[in-house]
């Protein structure tokens, strides 16, 4: 099962870095949603570096939204997940797999928005070890739900 979750989590990888989608729209896509975070609070940076971490959240679970979309949007051209599904892989394998290359893509632009938040709200890290974990599992967390609800938004 972990090969072929391997297997499907590199082909959805391989898509996405041959498309480049993720570069080119959803990466722009964030860098804006934290620059409109910060005109709409008034570049006041006092509440800019109180909010930062909930602004940071809200535009991952945006950001996830859009990849989501994307990965399903892969998957019903061409009924390609009737395909995956008759090619004998289990379906606990595809999902792991899907989930997989999800939370690698998410883990790439919540990099790069955090970056941008650090930069553009001068926000410190006090504890960057925890900061690390709870990135890793809420962003596990995403892309598992994000898979099941790319799924069931397929139909």
């Amino acid at each position: 099962m972990v090969r072929d979750s391997l297997v499907v989590a590199g082909k959805d990888l391989r898509v996405e870095w041959r498309s480049r989608i993720l570069t080119n729209q959803v990466a722009p896509f964030t860098l804006l949603v934290v620059v409109l975070f910060g005109f709409a609070l008034d570049a006041d940076t006092a509440t800019l570096r109180d909010t930062a971490a909930g602004l940071y959240w809200v535009a991952v679970l945006l950001v996830a939204v859009l990849a989501v979309q994307r990965s399903a949007a892969v998957e019903t051209a061409d009924d390609a997940h009737q395909r995956m599904l008759l090619s004998g892989l289990e379906p606990a394998a595809i999902f792991l797999g899907k989930a997989a290359a999800l939370f690698v893509q998410l883990l790439a632009l919540e990099v790069l928005l955090g970056a941008a938040v650090i930069v553009l709200f001068d926000v410190s890290v006090g504890n960057v070890a925890l900061l690390l974990c709870t990135a890793v599992v809420a962003t596990a967390a995403i892309a598992a739900a994000g898979t099941i609800y790319g799924v069931l938004a397929v139909g």
